[in-house]
């Protein structure tokens, strides 16, 4: 042996067959060696699957000893048994030695003197005290001997398997009702919350301003530890209402915002489109823009005398009903003086919110879209590449908001001394960080003059609605038309002397 190889040097073979084939594959022309080498490994992969196969006969008789083993063992304690069985019978009712010939004998004996029903008596009680202590040896012990030892096993394993299983069904339970104490608690608050809620609502504070002070007052409570600053304006109207009831300037305690959250407070549940269109209205409502009007960059149309032109074959992206910037404004501004409804007279009008309808230019789903300065700068930032696709081709006056008002029975010299103040305030750099704070600069003198243009909107819807009553009679509404437009006519002379 060399490694893993076997070299035989002066091999002798004898074998006829052997010695035929190697003579035949030497006329042949071909390698005997191979031959050889080809016998040696077939010979030994025969020798081994016979080894095998002998191992395996092997196996098979030490399989079929130990079976006849185990049955001569089982015969053989069969017998033992039976032996064993066969004694004790002998030791109970045996002729000569049992127990009961015995006490037969002692208690009915010739020689015996006691009465026949008291040795009976005293015989079955004494055979069943044998017998008792025999059946209670028997049967407690461990042993073999009792038939019962297997059950007894099994019968107090399966007590065992039941009282763990008992156990983890009752932890399993523990754990269940305290989940479901938890839930209770839970549930109890909520009916206690929406108890109050209901109390609330009952005394008609529901939604006015003493909820709301609670809602600002928590919301200032998480506000001020970041540096927030929190202001409650839900019963300040804006330009078109009241809508927005906390703003949150981020980080305006220490320096100017980073930006403005509004909240609008609600005590009952909103579908999501509600919810949104809510929240842009409030977002809208808090913060001072231009409305504008916007189409693809590319467009024909240049300005808004070619969108008045072209309105019946246009498909115009309009603001949601009570937007100011998105409905209100370009309908007074850029469509009433044409007489021109922007909800008829288009091909086909789209009411949507300002970023959608921006999209929608992009897209060219729609032809022009109502928009505002705020919402634009914030699409240039958020959509550089689709802000290039779009042009704004009309912006409305300026859109008033947050004016100061003061009441008309207020006497002169506090008018002056408010006034004075307010106008002078803002012109050091201590003043005018504080302004920053809450994006405000300094303060310019105005006048009632400021919300012309919304009492013009106002009443031009107010027109709208009149004109579009079916009913009230003709008559009616001729005049209730005509005290309006002395309104407007009034406003405008007005504007015009401006």
């Amino acid at each position: 042996m060399q490694g893993g190889r076997l070299r035989i040097d002066g091999l002798a073979v004898d074998d006829a067959l052997a010695v035929r084939l190697a003579r035949e594959r030497e006329e042949a022309g071909d390698d005997v060696a191979g031959l050889v080498v080809d016998a040696i490994v077939i010979g030994a992969r025969v020798l081994d699957r016979e080894q095998t196969g002998a191992n395996a006969e092997f196996v098979k008789a030490e399989f079929e000893k130990a079976a006849r083993e185990l049955d001569a063992e089982f015969v053989d304690r069969a017998r033992r048994v039976a032996d064993r069985l066969d004694q004790r019978i002998d030791d109970v009712f045996g002729p000569e030695n049992g127990h009961l010939t015995k006490a037969l004998a002692r208690h009915f004996g010739d020689e015996s003197s006691v009465a026949v029903h008291n040795r009976v008596k005293a015989l079955l009680a004494e055979v069943s005290v044998q017998m008792r202590d025999d059946l209670r040896r028997q049967f407690s012990s461990d042993s073999d001997s009792n038939p019962l030892a297997t059950f007894q096993r099994m019968a107090i394993g399966a007590m065992r398997d039941n009282a763990q299983a008992q156990n983890l069904q009752l932890k399993a339970m523990d754990e269940k009702l305290a989940t479901l104490r938890e839930e209770v608690v839970k549930l109890q608050s909520e009916k206690d919350k929406l108890s109050q809620v209901a109390a609330e609502a009952e005394r008609g504070t529901a939604k006015g301003r003493s909820y709301e002070e609670e809602v600002a007052a928590a919301i200032d409570a998480l506000a001020l530890p970041l540096g927030d600053d929190c202001a409650a304006v839900g019963d300040v109207k804006e330009s078109m209402g009241k809508i927005g009831d906390v703003v949150v300037a981020i980080g305006a305690c220490h320096g100017p915002p980073q930006g403005r959250i509004v909240f609008e407070a609600k005590n009952s549940r909103l579908s999501r489109p509600e919810a949104v269109r809510q929240l842009d209205e409030a977002r809208r409502e808090r913060n001072a823009d231009y409305a504008v009007l916007v189409v693809p960059r590319d467009s024909a149309l240049k300005s808004l005398d070619d969108v008045i032109r072209n309105h019946a074959s246009l498909n115009l992206g309009f603001g949601d009903p009570n937007s100011t910037s998105g409905t209100a404004v370009p309908a007074f501004y850029a469509f009433g003086p044409a007489h021109v409804d922007p909800l008829k007279d288009f091909k086909r009008t789209v009411r949507a919110s300002h970023e959608t309808n921006l999209l929608a230019v992009v897209n060219r789903q729609v032809d022009v879209a109502t928009n505002n300065t705020e919402n634009t700068s914030r699409f240039e930032k958020t959509h550089p590449e689709e802000a290039k696709t779009v042009r704004e081709i009309w912006r409305s006056p300026l859109i008033a908001s947050d004016p100061l008002v003061w009441r008309k029975d207020l006497d002169d010299a506090t008018r002056k001394q408010v006034r004075d103040f307010l106008l002078g305030y803002g012109k050091d750099a201590r003043e005018k960080a504080i302004l920053a704070n809450i994006e405000y600069s300094a303060f310019r003198a105005s006048s009632d003059a400021q919300l012309v243009p919304i009492r013009q909107i106002e009443l031009a819807r107010e027109r709208a609605r009149v004109d579009a009553d079916t009913t009230i009679s003709a008559d009616d509404k001729a005049k209730k038309l005509r005290d309006i437009d002395a309104k407007l006519a009034e406003l405008g002379r007005r504007v015009a002397s401006n």
